[in-house]
């Protein structure tokens, strides 16, 4: 019997480094299951078939049933109803269009509802009772039942949807596909079967048609608990005041809590500290080995981004103290942040790298030196230097507009993503730099960011430290640029991208909180083939080290001491 992993993050949009884990874990030989939080997006990449959201899921309709499915009363209903109808048809060649024709008195059944509509060919039987409604529609003689009659009109739009999705546009089976305001997909299960998505970008919530069960679901985001204690097991935890200042991981908790009444973890992997109290309670609940993973420095990121906000600093701060001497392993994402953290908690923290794992690796196909011609009208042979990733605060992206002024007329920088920066950052650009110079991709699934990479000349990282924390960031790009051979062009002042990208000598430093210097190292950049060339050979000597298969090794070897 296989062991169990379970990987359990704070994370909607799942890291990819998470998935990284997930992989060797089961090359490892374990069954895995991932306990994020909830995401409604099909825009973006489609879940592993391990990935368990925290949701409900309520069937709303379900198709083609039998008919000793169907309550006792509304089968009667139906039976009389059919009987008239082919009475009907055979004297007046045609279905009674409503049960007045068919001279059919059902004030006999005062519990149900029901409504007759003929079509001439066909007819439709609708008969309710309570919430529920079974209708049977006679020109496929099939019989289906809605279980929630009140939300109907609504449930309506998104069936609606996938049929003609299904009908109509099989050219978009496997992609996702707008009908109105819906967005509709296919994916197959890990049975191989064929299941429709529906969803309203501006509604927590989607449908779901499975094309086995014949079933309609509605799914929700499991609600968040109180802030009371936790219980597992019937074993009390005290995390009230953590759950409201720091992360409230209730519906992730409630999710994990189900997958505990059907199995048992051997082994509980979480990125960072917003859900690492569901990993100590499991560990004291199940006897578990717990790994955490640090992206970030938790209390040392609130200050950055929550640098008013003195309690959850604090309460940060406090439970890092608290929880990380609890883990059997204490990984985190470059060889500066280890470093400092086995110091303050006086515990060892390895490093793995945030490499590709192989299903989002470099392929042959993505290589297409036309690319930026049929995406944007680029003329052949222009410089491209490329920022990928989200556009957000803390990133120097206004340094990097203000650097475009002084790009070449054969030189563009391409923008590979979006997010809440980006309407600042076109303001900048409009004022301080030059707009004429860049192109916006918009956002991009992982799955395809690699064919943007691989065909750029140049790869950015505008990052500028803000603090000693701050210098020792691993941004996903600068694994992303190592996988894709890109030269690069990263600031001075960040020790971790220097000693990856400056040591292994595939990338330049420079000043990049100056943006004339930004900018003017980036045009010289661009316009040094011979330079750009001498950088991507050094890739030659050292691109395996951060790829799937060195990383691989080194978690399987930290699994080995620590596991």
């Amino acid at each position: 019997m296989s062991k169990k992993a379970w990987l359990v993050t704070h994370d909607n949009y799942i890291d990819r480094r998470i998935f990284f884990f997930a992989d060797v874990l089961e090359l490892s030989g374990y069954e895995v299951t991932l306990f994020p939080s909830y995401f409604f997006d099909l825009l973006s990449d489609g879940d592993p078939y391990y990935v368990n959201r925290p949701v409900n899921k309520n069937i709303v309709k379900r198709y083609e049933i039998s008919e000793d499915l169907i309550f006792e009363e509304c089968r009667e209903v139906i039976k009389l109803t059919q009987e008239k109808q082919e009475e009907f048809k055979k004297l007046n060649g045609r279905y009674a269009k409503n049960f007045r024709e068919i001279n059919f008195n059902i004030s006999r059944y005062k519990k149900n509802h029901s409504i007759l509509n003929g079509y001439n060919e066909f007819y439709i039987i609708q008969v309710r009772k309570g919430d529920k409604c079974v209708l049977y529609t006679s020109f496929d003689d099939k019989y289906s039942i809605c279980y929630d009659t009140k939300n109907t009109l609504k449930h309506f739009e998104f069936e609606n949807a996938i049929a003609q999705y299904m009908n109509e546009h099989t050219e978009f089976l496997g992609t996702t596909y707008s009908i109105g305001n819906i967005n509709v997909k296919s994916e197959l299960n890990e049975f191989g079967e064929n299941t429709f998505y529906a969803q309203n970008p501006a509604f927590n919530s989607m449908y779901c048609y499975n094309t086995y069960d014949k079933t309609f679901e509605e799914i929700t985001a499991i609600p968040f608990g109180a802030y009371n204690a936790d219980e597992i097991k019937g074993k009390q935890f005290e995390f009230s005041e953590y759950k409201k200042i720091v992360y409230d991981y209730s519906p992730i908790l409630e999710n994990v809590k189900r997958q505990l009444e059907i199995e048992t973890p051997d082994l509980v992997y979480v990125a960072d500290l917003p859900t690492l109290p569901i990993g100590t309670m499991l560990k004291e609940v199940t006897g578990c080995k717990l790994i955490i993973d640090c992206h970030e420095w938790w209390y040392k990121q609130a200050k950055l981004w929550d640098s008013s906000f003195r309690r959850k600093i604090e309460l940060s701060e406090l439970y890092e103290k608290e929880l990380y001497p609890k883990c059997d392993l204490c990984i985190t994402v470059g060889e500066y942040l280890a470093t400092d953290m086995s110091k303050c908690y006086e515990k060892p923290f390895e490093t793995i790298y945030s490499c590709m794992s192989a299903d989002l690796s470099v392929k042959p196909e993505d290589y297409n030196e036309n690319i930026w011609n049929e995406m944007f009208g680029i003329t052949a042979g222009m410089k491209i230097a490329v920022f990928q990733g989200s556009m957000t605060t803390l990133r120097n992206l206004d340094n990097l507009a203000r650097a475009t002024k002084y790009l070449d007329d054969n030189q563009y920088l391409i923008i590979v993503g979006g997010g809440p920066y980006e309407t600042e950052f076109k303001k900048i650009l409009q004022n301080e730099g030059n707009p004429e110079r860049v192109r916006f991709t918009g956002w991009v699934n992982q799955k395809e960011l690699m064919k943007y990479t691989v065909n750029a000349d140049l790869g950015v990282l505008p990052y500028s430290a803000m603090d000693e924390y701050f210098s020792y960031s691993v941004p996903n790009k600068l694994m992303e640029y190592f996988e894709a051979t890109v030269p690069m062009l990263f600031d001075v002042s960040m020790k971790e991208i220097s000693m990856v990208a400056g040591e292994n000598n595939v990338g330049v430093g420079a000043d990049l909180s100056n943006p004339e210097i930004f900018g003017k190292k980036m045009k010289e950049l661009l316009n040094s083939q011979d330079m750009l060339n001498k950088l991507k050979k050094n890739y030659e000597l050292c691109k395996d080290k951060f790829r799937f298969e060195n990383q691989k090794k080194q978690f399987e070897n930290l699994l080995d001491k620590y596991i």
